[in-house]
C-alpha cells in the first residue's frame, strides 16, 4: 500500500521521500534486516541475540516469531515507512495502490497468493525501511495494534501518528470501531504519546500479559475509539501534510540542484578570467622584458 511523504528536515544523507506500505507475513520478510535494526534501537530491552540463529527453519523464524508473539503470524499485516528514493520516477497513484493492497491483504485465501512477484516489486532499489507498525484482527469488536516504531533519526516529524492512522483505516475498512494494543506499564512515555493521540486506558485489562488483576501490573491495556469520518479525516489530514512535506522536499532539491549548477558556473567563469588575467600579466612580462633587452 502506498502513499509518499517526506519530512519538513530531512535526516543527514537522505532524501527522504517517504511512503506507507501494507504487506502480509510473506512479504515484509523481504526486509527483516531493516525491521529488525528499527526493532533493537526502539526496544532495546526486548532484544534477543539468538534470534538470528533462529529455531529450527528460516534463519529469521525466530525473531518473526517472538515479533508475533502469541497472535497467528499469518494473520498480521504489517505497515512499513520506506524511503523509496526519488518519486519523479514512480508513476504509480500512492492512494489506489493503497487501497488496492488493504483489499489484497483483507481478502480470504489471497493473502499469499503471488507473494514472490509482489516481493520483487516492494524490494525496490535504495529502498530502506525507517519505521513499521503491525496490527491483526482481535475478536469481533476490535483489532489489535502490535508494534509502532519509528527510527531515532526520523522522529519529530508525525510519522508515527501517520502510520497508527494508516493501521486505524485498515481497522475500519473491516469493520471495527476500535483498536487496542498493550505497553510496557514502566513506558510512560510511550504510554502519553499514545494518549495524545487519543487513546485511552482499559480499565480491567491492565496487569501481566494484558490480564485482568494484578496489584503492580506491568502492562497497560489502551484503546482508541473511531468511526468513518473521524478515520476518513485524520488519515486525509496526514496523506496531505506529508505530500505537502513531499513537494517542499522536491522544491529543495531543485532549488540545491539550481544553486550547484549557478555555482559550478560561477566558479567556472572565476577559473577562466583568472586563466585570462594570468595570461595577460604573461604576455606584459614578456612585453616588457624584450623591450628593455631592446634599448640595451
Amino acid at each position: 500500500a502506498r502513499s509518499r511523504a517526506a519530512p519538513s528536515a530531512r535526516p543527514r544523507g537522505s532524501r527522504a521521500m517517504l511512503e506507507v506500505r501494507v504487506l502480509d507475513s510473506a512479504e515484509v520478510r523481504a526486509h527483516v534486516e531493516d525491521v529488525r535494526r528499527i526493532h533493537d534501537a526502539c526496544f532495546p530491552d526486548d532484544v534477543d541475540d539468538e534470534d538470528a540463529a533462529g529455531a529450527g527453519g528460516h534463519p529469521d523464524d525466530a525473531f518473526w516469531d517472538r515479533l508475533t508473539a502469541c497472535h497467528d503470524a499469518d494473520d498480521v499485516l504489517w505497515f512499513l515507512l520506506v524511503d523509496a528514493g526519488d518519486p519523479d520516477a514512480r508513476a504509480e497513484d500512492p492512494d489506489a495502490a493503497t487501497r488496492r493492497r488493504v483489499e489484497d491483504a483483507s481478502r480470504p485465501g489471497t493473502a499469499r497468493e503471488g507473494a514472490e512477484d509482489r516481493i520483487e516489486t516492494i524490494n525496490e532499489k535504495n529502498s530502506r525501511v525507517v519505521g513499521f507498525a503491525a496490527a491483526t484482527r482481535y475478536g469481533v469488536k476490535c483489532a489489535y495494534g502490535m508494534h509502532l516504531a519509528v527510527a531515532p533519526r526520523y522522529r519529530g516529524v508525525g510519522y508515527g501518528a501517520w502510520l497508527m492512522r494508516e493501521v486505524q483505516s485498515w481497522a475500519c475498512s473491516e469493520g471495527y470501531k476500535q483498536m487496542q494494543a498493550s505497553v510496557d506499564a514502566k513506558n510512560k512515555r510511550l504510554i502519553a504519546y499514545y494518549e495524545s493521540l487519543g487513546a485511552e486506558r482499559v480499565a480491567g485489562l491492565s496487569g501481566a500479559g494484558g490480564s485482568a488483576g494484578g496489584s503492580a501490573p506491568t502492562v497497560v491495556r489502551i484503546a482508541r475509539r473511531f468511526d468513518d469520518e473521524m478515520c476518513a479525516r485524520e488519515l486525509r489530514s496526514s496523506r496531505e501534510r506529508h505530500r505537502y512535506m513531499n513537494e517542499l522536499c522536491r522544491e529543495s532539491e531543485r532549488e540545491i540542484k539550481n544553486r550547484k549548477r549557478l555555482l559550478l558556473g560561477a566558479l567556472k567563469n572565476f577559473v577562466a578570467s583568472a586563466l585570462c588575467f594570468a595570461a595577460a600579466a604573461i604576455a606584459r612580462r614578456r612585453t616588457t622584458r624584450g623591450s628593455t633587452v631592446v634599448r640595451r
